[in-house]
């Protein structure tokens, strides 16, 4: 084992997650992007290190206080992240927009891929970039292919709490904006939607649907 690497690992996930919690806390907002993203940073290269300081030089064996502490430390830091985002708060708090309205007749779908938990993939959230008309497929459908995510407003307008492989969040965007999104664990996946009206459009539509 390499305590050395090992204890790095887990100073850097100690700081990732405090930085991803001030940054969604509020205590932050002049920060908060660029705080959010050196934060995912270290938290996944802690992530990286942590296993390669255990198995290094061989299965570690449980006994000094040294390796007591970190295992507890480790414990801690995860039951935090479990809990809080069982309960959808701190970070993980669910946000819904003003005047959000019912689904739409036609909808959009963002698949988030396998693989975009990996800081180095481009693709996450597919498409990154969507438009949609508001009162005809303003429903946005994510459906996540990958481990647990959140679709969370970077203007604090809708947060989707974590949901994982093999779910779905829904949201219907009911006023006119650019909407730009990331996910809270993972803050490098970052989407955009375009809402626009059009109510000349919508209503031409739903003739011709009627018709």
């Amino acid at each position: 084992m390499d305590e050395s690497l090992l204890v790095v690992g887990v100073i850097f996930v100690i700081l990732g997650l405090a930085g991803i919690y001030i940054a969604y806390s509020g205590v932050s907002d002049t920060l908060d992007n660029g705080l959010q993203q050196f934060s995912g940073l270290l938290l996944a290269l802690g992530i990286a290190m942590i296993p390669g300081g255990l198995l290094r030089g061989g299965l570690p064996q449980l006994s000094g206080p040294k390796i007591v502490a970190i295992l507890a430390i480790m414990v801690i830091l995860v039951s935090l992240v479990a809990t809080t985002a069982a309960l959808q708060i701190g970070p993980f708090k669910k946000v819904e927009e003003v005047g959000e309205v019912k689904e739409t007749p036609f909808k959009v779908i963002v698949r988030i891929v396998p693989g975009s938990f990996n800081p180095q993939q481009e693709e996450n959230y597919v498409p990154k970039q969507i438009r949609v008309i508001i009162g005809y497929n303003s429903t946005v459908i994510w459906i996540n292919d990958d481990v647990p995510h959140t679709v969370t407003s970077e203007e604090d307008l809708f947060n989707s709490g974590l949901f994982g492989s093999g779910q779905n969040w829904t949201y219907t965007f009911s006023r006119e904006g650019v909407y730009r999104y990331h996910c809270i664990p993972h803050p490098w996946m970052r989407g955009v939607v375009i809402a626009e009206e059009n109510p000349e459009l919508v209503a031409s539509l739903r003739q011709q649907e009627a018709g």
